[in-house]
């Protein structure tokens, strides 16, 4: 079974709806103390109840009112055996063309430590939320391999009202629509943010989704990038992206908040990159990345130390039967 995993604290939403049509897919619904439980066909909705009765022992470490709720969808995918798992939102609708990707690409991106994907997908000036600031207003510098890459994670690039950060929401917030039919791997040290509102993972890769709770909405799943990208490389994997086949309409939010939200992320970027250019994760399993790059997070106040009796809980449970 392929899994589409969405949080929400909505009603049922027309993309929800949208997605639970899709043929070979079954869309899970994380639910929180705030949602209502609603029942539709090809959706299994998880409320707090459901989730305790799922016996994890990350139920009682993972913060209510918060988006790594999601991580118990995850969770419920890898125990029903989830031959493919994809991550999105109750406001992201799938174009009727809707489908995922291969996991390998013929187009590698090998450039500067960071490669900005929206340049190769429209002329318009824009970034992901997840930039650093000091370049935003750099042009990538790179060239392009036609090599065979293995993708450890898709992130489908979104229109409309992309995921673009505070700031330019703030200063500019025109909706774009991308170009089609691109695909790009960005290779290995060469950094770029993706989010959890399209992205399909490798199955390989499933511990990497891991999404923190110790960070600000705005900052949680960017964080989650950025380290499943350092660890991904380790094995021989790289990040994609490829041209819409969805877009957003975005449910109400306060801009300025937004910003609030997201200044630790602008804050820790250029010290992540850092320092994940310079640490040794050889001879490691996927595991102990993960703990070794969160331990390290703590060291540097990042992070805090329920992060790390999480996600121990978090590997203990996607590894148990």
């Amino acid at each position: 079974m392929n899994y589409i995993i969405i949080t929400s604290i909505n009603p049922i939403t027309e993309a929800v709806k949208k997605f639970s049509k899709i043929k070979n897919w079954h869309v899970i619904v994380v639910g929180d103390i705030k949602s209502d439980k609603y029942y539709y066909d090809n959706i299994t909705f998880l409320d707090i109840n459901d989730q305790k009765n799922l016996n994890l022992l990350s139920f009682d470490t993972t913060p209510i009112n918060h988006y790594s709720r999601k991580n118990i969808g995850y969770l419920y995918a890898i125990k029903n055996n989830a031959n493919l798992i994809y991550d999105t939102d109750d406001d992201t609708f799938p174009y009727e063309f809707w489908k995922t990707n291969d996991f390998i690409c013929k187009n590698n991106i090998k450039g500067s430590e960071f490669i900005n994907p929206f340049e190769f997908f429209t002329d318009e000036k824009c970034w992901p939320r997840g930039t650093p600031l000091s370049l935003i207003n750099k042009k990538n510098q790179y060239t392009k391999q036609n090599n065979i890459s293995k993708i450890g994670v898709w992130q489908g690039i979104i229109d409309d009202d992309s995921d673009f950060d505070a700031i330019y929401r703030l200063t500019n917030n025109k909706h774009i629509k991308f170009n089609n039919n691109i695909n790009i791997s960005i290779n290995e040290f060469c950094y770029s943010p993706f989010n959890s509102q399209s992205t399909l993972w490798n199955k390989e890769l499933n511990c990497l989704l891991y999404i923190p709770i110790t960070v600000d909405f705005r900052f949680t799943d960017i964080l989650r990038s950025y380290i499943a990208q350092r660890i991904m490389w380790e094995f021989n994997y790289k990040l994609g992206f490829h041209s819409p086949n969805t877009y957003q309409i975005r449910n109400a939010h306060d801009y300025f908040k937004d910003f609030i939200g997201e200044i630790s992320m602008y804050e820790n970027l250029p010290i992540i990159i850092k320092e994940f250019n310079n640490i040794n994760l050889k001879n490691k399993s996927i595991e102990d990345c993960l703990l070794f790059i969160y331990d390290t997070l703590y060291k540097l106040k990042i992070t805090k130390i329920e992060e790390l009796t999480n996600l121990k809980n978090w590997i203990y449970d996607s590894k148990s039967n």
